[in-house]
């Protein structure tokens, strides 16, 4: 399986109704947080290198790093999942 997360799942209370997520950029790494009610944040166990998601990634010409959301689901239970907004914001 290629998910980073297989067999790692984090199981979602039932009585949490959002799931919040944030990346944060720390030079060539992302470090992915989610949290149940927007205020306490935990680390999803896992990096991914900034590099990778770059158009020059695979040998094109690097106009620079790209960050957004997308849903995969894998189970083939064919779930979707919904965004109620995405924000970026750079630290300070």
């Amino acid at each position: 399986m290629s998910s980073p997360l297989y067999e790692k799942e984090i199981p979602v209370p039932t009585e949490v109704e959002s799931v919040y997520f944030k990346c944060e950029v720390r030079l060539d790494i992302f470090v992915f947080k989610y949290s149940f009610d927007g205020c306490n944040w935990l680390d999803i166990p896992l990096t991914f290198q900034t590099y990778k998601l770059s158009d020059d990634y695979k040998g094109g010409l690097f106009t620079g790093a790209f960050i957004g959301m997308y849903c995969q689901d894998i189970s083939g239970s064919r779930l979707h999942a919904d965004f109620d907004y995405f924000i970026y914001d750079e630290l300070s």
